[in-house]
């Protein structure tokens, strides 16, 4: 019969055996497993044949080539131009719509002396439209921020008369200042400016 002592010492030796049996296999499991999957991407099963249920699919018959059709490149220089080998490609964020779009917008507006509330067309689209002489319309994306400001000129031709317009230089400051006010001048804006004139028409009362 074994004694109080040879029981403990065989206790003790199953459960520090068994303790590093458990640790073994629980990590020969674990890297078999990841063998396993690791095994399946690089040998994937192969899908199964593919089912035939109306047989092999006639030769399709195409119509004998009659000739050659002439094609036409109408170009605006008439040859081909050459391009450059490349390009540069320039990276244009896209601007997400915000909870203050619409309060930006509204400042906006009124920094351009549009002070009343807005048509909303759309959820991004908000335009304004003065009752004055000039019918003013500003129509603007509140999430872009490009907006589209039109005047009936046409409507009261002295104002051709009453404005003095010197100079080039003059009408590019005034239209700085006028975009400054609302702050739609960035300072990495092209200070190269000109005046192009889109259109000049002679008409009974005066010139558009």
């Amino acid at each position: 019969m074994a004694s109080l002592t040879e029981t403990a010492k065989i206790t003790r030796k199953l459960i520090r055996y068994g303790a590093i049996a458990f640790v073994a296999i629980s990590v020969l499991w674990t890297l078999g497993g990841v063998a396993i999957h690791y095994y399946q991407i690089l040998f994937p099963t192969a899908p199964p044949p593919p089912t035939m249920d109306f047989g092999p699919l006639p030769p399709v018959s195409f119509p004998k080539e009659s000739g050659r059709p002439k094609l036409t490149l109408e170009l605006p220089t008439g040859v081909i131009p050459q391009f450059p080998d490349r390009i540069n490609v320039y990276y244009a964020p896209t601007k997400r719509s915000g909870f203050l779009d619409a309060q930006t917008g509204i400042d906006t507006a009124r920094a351009l002396g549009f002070t009343f509330n807005p048509d909303i067309p759309s959820e991004t689209s908000y335009i304004w439209t003065n009752q004055d002489q000039l019918a003013s319309k500003l129509k603007m994306d509140i999430v872009s921020g490009h907006f589209t400001l039109t005047r009936q000129w046409q409507n009261n031709p002295a104002l051709l008369s009453l404005t003095n317009f010197t100079s080039d230089q003059q009408v590019i400051s005034d239209v700085n200042n006028y975009l400054r006010k609302a702050n739609l001048l960035p300072n990495d804006v092209d200070k190269v400016q000109k005046v192009t004139y889109l259109l000049s028409k002679s008409i009974s009362f005066g010139v558009i």
